[in-house]
């Protein structure tokens, strides 16, 4: 028998978007700063560091689709806008008991969130919005570029991240010889700019939603509606 959805369900794992992700950045800064202040490879930071831009994507492509959960008549924006918006019939039979409360969920699985410009254009053609400012856009993609090095290269200085991201001739030198090196510092700042550009997207969306529903004389049930006003920033 199908359940009525309770307004958690709206969210993945239950619970409201913003919120857990706050709880996973604080687990990640009390874990990089028990890290050691010695200077050199510093494993601890390093996983701290790729874990940010984990779980800052996770939590971009969860609050895209808990959006699209409380609100699928946006789904007609997004394919205007050009959104591939078909889904695997065979996975909508499987989770046809709670489609109400996946079907964003679904979508949001196809769509790459794995750069700022990207996020970007996902929430220009969910909500007309771009989150993400001129100067996180150019920080983030700097830190996406250690990010990369650290899961792909094991932190070893190749001959492009050199070219293109340290643009210093003198660091061929180090090229396959030397690993790159984070600080403590570099990760404060990211993850201050992870934090800040989370609160701005859950902020923004909240507002281009709520004017999305007044423009089209959207009546919510009141599970969606108890799930779209929950504080975005706690």
């Amino acid at each position: 028998m199908k359940k009525t959805p309770d307004w958690l369900d709206y969210f993945a794992g239950g619970v409201p978007t913003p919120e857990f992700f706050r709880m996973t950045l604080a687990d990640l800064d009390a874990i990089a700063g028990a890290a050691p202040k010695t200077e050199g490879i510093n494993r601890q930071l390093e996983l701290c560091y790729v874990g940010i831009h984990c779980y800052f994507e996770a939590f971009v492509k969860d609050h895209f689709g808990s959006v699209l959960n409380i609100f699928p008549q946006l789904l007609l924006q997004l394919r205007e806008h050009g959104v591939d918006t078909a889904v695997d019939g065979v996975r909508v039979h499987l989770l046809a008991d709670r489609i109400e409360t996946c079907i964003g969920f679904l979508l949001a699985e196809k769509l790459d969130f794995g750069s700022p410009r990207k996020i970007n254009a996902n929430f220009m053609a969910l909500l007309g919005i771009t989150p993400i400012g001129r100067r996180e856009i150019d920080l983030l993609e700097e830190s996406l570029s250690f990010r990369n090095q650290i899961v792909h290269h094991g932190g070893t200085i190749t001959s492009r991240f050199a070219e293109q991201v340290l643009k210093d001739s003198r660091v061929m030198e180090a090229v396959y010889l030397d690993s790159i090196t984070l600080t403590h510092g570099m990760y404060c700042e990211l993850s201050g700019v992870v934090s800040a550009t989370a609160r701005k997207l859950a902020l923004s969306s909240l507002k281009a939603a709520k004017e999305f529903a007044q423009k089209n004389a959207i009546t919510l049930t009141p599970a969606r509606a108890k799930a779209f006003e929950v504080d975005p920033v706690g």
